[in-house]
């Protein structure tokens, strides 16, 4: 059995699951080797704690390291989501706004979570009709809700009234 001690994840992956998931194991052995889709896929079982215990600091490295080539959108996003939510790691809306829209693919809660940041003016210049332009691309959701009831009932981009946001 080969133990690295690069970081703290590793070594509780490979000591306690290695003979009992050979597939992570693999994909642990395909990461280091440098295949970087590798690391999107041990990423997702930290995230989960699929085969180990959640390990969200773990998971976070483990996506930049896809992430920072630039050819992983489902990495950037799942970055953005960590630093925004504060999991893994401390809150910083900066990261995430910079993560998010690295993000190629139009997904519903990169929307939600960049027209939070663009309205509020959370890790990025605040630019309501920005941030309004984001939330109406979501699907709906929680943060579509809270951020467009917010923007209609201060009447901030669109001078719609309040009678507007109790319809959200």
């Amino acid at each position: 059995m080969v133990i690295t001690t690069s970081m703290d994840g590793e070594n509780t992956f490979r000591q306690s699951r290695e003979r009992k998931f050979p597939l992570c194991a693999r994909a642990l052995k395909a990461a280091e080797a440098g295949h970087l889709w590798s690391w999107h896929i041990i990423g997702d079982i930290y995230w989960n704690g699929r085969a180990v215990e959640c390990n969200l600091p773990y998971a976070l490295e483990c996506y930049k390291k896809t992430a920072s080539y630039g050819n992983d959108s489902y990495a950037c996003r799942q970055l953005g989501r960590l630093y925004f939510n504060g999991w893994g790691t401390a809150v910083d809306y900066a990261q995430a706004v910079q993560w998010l829209e690295r993000d190629k693919e139009p997904e519903g809660f990169k929307y939600d979570l960049l027209g939070i940041c663009y309205l509020l003016g959370r890790g990025c210049q605040q630019n309501p009709a920005r941030g309004k332009a984001f939330l109406e691309k979501s699907q709906d959701s929680p943060y579509k809700s809270y951020g467009l009831g917010m923007m209609y009932a201060g009447a901030s981009v669109c001078g719609r009234t309040l009678k507007r946001a109790w319809s959200i």
